[in-house]
């Protein structure tokens, strides 16, 4: 399940039943019966935990969840921008939403729920979010390969720095 970015939403989703785990990008993690924050100890405790039950190391767990659900990749770059290369890019992107491919990508679906997020036909996506807090634009991209990841990293950037349309 998804949420919108902070903590506060995920914590909501924890009370009222919804999921068992929430976590974020940050490392804060948070479970039913405990405080609806996050919290990175907690996080690194569980998974000193489940290191000991499975007597496995983490690396050899994380193996064997690759091998259940398949690879993933996923990346973040931050984009310093002048506020009307800011707007420049917002005006651009909101364009694209409403295209059906994005540089020979066929989209699946597209969002503008916390940001702007492409899902493509093969599962892959692209996010761009306004950071709240700094002049950034955050691209983060996820996909089940690192040679796709990495070509979605290139065309996120292309977008924001304007080298590319579709």
């Amino acid at each position: 399940m998804e949420t919108p970015v902070g903590f506060k939403y995920i914590g909501q989703e924890i009370a009222r039943g919804a999921c068992l785990i929430g976590g974020e990008e940050s490392g804060g993690l948070s479970i039913v019966g405990h405080i609806p924050e996050k919290d990175g100890i907690l996080a690194c405790l569980l998974v000193a935990e489940l290191v000991a039950i499975r007597k496995k190391s983490l690396g050899a767990i994380l193996k064997e969840i690759r091998q259940k659900v398949g690879p993933f990749y996923s990346a973040r770059g931050d984009f310093r921008l002048r506020e009307e290369e800011k707007i420049s890019f917002l005006r651009r992107i909101k364009v694209l939403t409403r295209q059906h491919s994005l540089a020979g990508r066929r989209i699946n679906s597209s969002s503008n729920r916390d940001g702007y997020k492409f899902i493509f036909a093969d599962g892959s996506w692209l996010l761009f979010r306004v950071s709240g807090t700094e002049p950034v634009i955050r691209c983060y991209a996820e996909a089940k390969s690192k040679p796709e990841l990495q070509a979605l990293e290139r065309l996120g950037q292309r977008l924001i720095l304007r080298q590319e349309n579709s």
